[in-house]
């Protein structure tokens, strides 16, 4: 009979015969081990250890929470532990950094309401009026005057001839457009904003 070699004394293992005849034999068991081990689980039935250790069960003392405890991850025993001294230093630089924070945020309402009124002739808008003039005033020809425009009127949007309309209207009231009568000119174009507000564009393809 050929066997496979054993592993351990005290375990029990299946043994295959190579002969004709097909037969599982098992191993020994050591009688003497095996009651052993059966007292040891009989006497420590009531207690959660692992078998076969001999070790007894010792249940984890509960460390005692307080303001100052922080959490670790050693072990269940000592999940919490006292801040160190560098510890303590760092939190009290947060702590001071925290409430400079909330200082500076008490005075930002006023810092805001100052930022307008200093700004007040930027953000109001573009004025209702020509600035005045200097004594040098340059001029910018953005659209040639003697260049001919071949195109087909333009025509407005419905949903922006009320915003152009009051557009002309202040334009012109503030000087900034002026009604002439001229042979051609470029066409504007009105494009909605992104918005949905108008914006005008002057064409100045040829």
């Amino acid at each position: 009979m050929n066997t496979k070699q054993k592993l351990s004394q005290d375990s029990t293992y299946i043994l295959e015969d190579d002969s004709d005849d097909e037969q599982i034999v098992f191993d020994h068991i050591d009688t003497k081990t095996t009651r052993k081990h059966e007292k040891m689980n009989k006497q420590n039935a009531h207690k959660d250890v692992p078998v076969f250790t001999g070790k007894k069960f010792k249940r984890p003392r509960m460390p005692e929470i307080g303001e100052d405890s922080v959490l670790t991850l050693h072990s269940d025993l000592y999940k919490y532990q006292g801040p160190s001294q560098n510890k303590e230093a760092l939190l009290a630089v947060m702590d001071a950094n925290l409430n400079k924070l909330k200082e500076e945020e008490e005075v930002l309402p006023d810092l805001h309401k100052q930022w307008m009124e200093n700004a007040a002739d930027i953000l109001g808008g573009a004025p209702n009026r020509l600035p005045p003039l200097r004594e040098v005033d340059h001029k910018i020809p953005l659209i040639d005057g003697n260049m001919k425009y071949n195109y087909h009127l333009p025509r407005c949007p419905d949903t922006l001839k009320l915003e152009f309309s009051e557009n002309i209207q202040r334009y012109t009231k503030s000087g900034w457009w002026e009604e002439v009568n001229v042979p051609q000119a470029a066409p504007m174009l009105c494009m909605p904003k992104k918005t949905g507000r108008l914006r005008t564009v002057i064409d100045t393809r040829k």
